[in-house]
């Protein structure tokens, strides 16, 4: 609408005709209706592409668990205690990667829809932090992953906390999971201008320009498997982009394969902090 009429004041009386007036208003409409039916296509295409990843994400560890349950319940008495262990812990592992997988899902669905509250305040960076690394330590340390945080006590940003903890902790799981054993992570911000800048660093698998040029895409075949074989979600990231631009800040990724990932993100610094 802005458009037409930036374009109705350089067509007004006295500079086009009304047939070429209509002619070029017809035109804006067709163009616009282009875009709009492009952009349609796009978040179809996108949308095709979820429902796919949803559907064999959710099929895999779904029927891991009904096979694994189906013989503790009718051959359970017949099993040794190693025996029920260890299929206990492949079901635990099974339902674990499916709760993931729609937790990832709802938060998506949630922010696509516009359903998500956002409220951002003044926070402390370096709680954040210790916040979402309660939460990923344990992972850290069943792969002997050290993790270092160096970051100012005073740091501070204007953030919606329930977001940036869920950035924060996706980006460390990610981390952890393309980390070897006895690896190494390091998380630290700086404020270089208005912006505060976090940077995750993992000397893990790294990864290659493809795999990184759709790294914040629903693409399934961006995927690949963790050191120890772990799978993720493909929703991570897309999440984590969505909700840092929500900020106004902006996400990318540096790496190669071989040599770790550094993930960094911006977001806007509390004015009068430091």
């Amino acid at each position: 609408m802005l458009k037409i009429t930036h374009f109705l004041g350089q067509v007004g009386p006295g500079r086009a005709c009304p047939h070429a007036t209509s002619k070029a208003l017809n035109r804006y409409a067709e163009e616009n209706i282009r875009a709009i039916n492009e952009q349609l296509q796009k978040v179809n295409a996108e949308k095709d592409k979820l429902f796919s990843i949803i559907a064999h994400d959710l099929k895999s560890p779904m029927a891991g668990v009904y096979s694994t349950s189906q013989i503790l319940a009718e051959e359970g008495e017949s099993l040794s205690l190693e025996e029920i262990s260890y299929m206990s812990t492949a079901m635990h592992k099974s339902s674990k990667n499916v709760l993931e997988l729609l937790n990832d899902l709802m938060q998506w669905a949630r922010m696509s829809q516009g359903g998500m509250d956002f409220s951002p305040e003044k926070c402390s960076i370096s709680e954040l932090v210790n916040l979402s690394l309660s939460i990923t330590r344990d992972m850290a340390g069943k792969k002997d992953i050290a993790i270092q945080s160096d970051i100012p006590e005073d740091l501070t940003v204007l953030a919606d906390q329930s977001m940036i903890k869920t950035v924060i902790r996706n980006v460390i799981i990610n981390a952890v999971k393309f980390s070897y054993r006895g690896g190494n992570i390091s998380i630290t911000a700086t404020q270089p201008g208005p912006d505060v800048q976090y940077c995750i660093r993992d000397n893990g698998i790294g990864m290659s320009e493809k795999i990184m040029s759709t790294v914040f895409s629903v693409d399934k075949s961006k995927r690949q498997l963790g050191t120890d074989g772990e799978k993720g979600t493909g929703l991570g990231l897309v999440l984590c982009k969505e909700f840092v631009e929500q900020h106004g800040g902006r996400i990318w990724v540096e790496s190669e394969p071989g040599k770790g990932t550094k993930v960094f993100f911006t977001l806007p610094g509390e004015p009068g902090g430091r």
